[in-house]
């Protein structure tokens, strides 16, 4: 979960909100979470919302991937990979790129170093319900 302030440069865009469809994904499967992730730290600074928001809308790519794969196990848009499909048709990542790319005199040391905290925040979210 990303809770924060977008800055006016972003304009309507906002990262796409996939949860509320994992969860009726895990709900076709009859699954259930093992432990609620804990929310995102993201700092109030320019540099860390764009790292963070580059791992969260650069994930779409994988999506594609994964989705074609869901596919296959005969999952769904309508079943088990709503989740996956919202993602992979999401034109998100290219838009926050044109956002990235006009930003105004950014650190990009930050900007790096906040995508590896949001990749360390997601491989934890993982290994929590994985491991458990």
């Amino acid at each position: 979960m990303l809770s924060c302030r977008f800055p006016v440069e972003f304009g309507t865009w906002r990262p796409q909100a996939i949860s509320p469809l994992i969860v009726v994904d895990m709900n076709d499967l009859a699954l259930t979470p093992k432990k609620a992730a804990d929310p995102i730290y993201v700092r109030a600074d320019l540099e860390s919302l764009l790292g963070t928001l580059y791992v969260l809308e650069g994930s779409t790519l994988g999506a594609r991937v994964l989705y074609r794969r869901a596919t296959e196990l005969g999952l769904s848009g309508t079943h088990g990979a709503r989740h996956l499909q919202g993602q992979a048709a999401s034109d998100g990542f290219s838009r926050f790129l044109q956002i990235l790319d006009a930003a105004p005199d950014v650190d990009m040391n930050k900007v790096i170093g906040a995508s590896d905290l949001a990749f360390q925040w997601a491989e934890t979210a993982f290994k929590d319900n994985v491991n458990e």
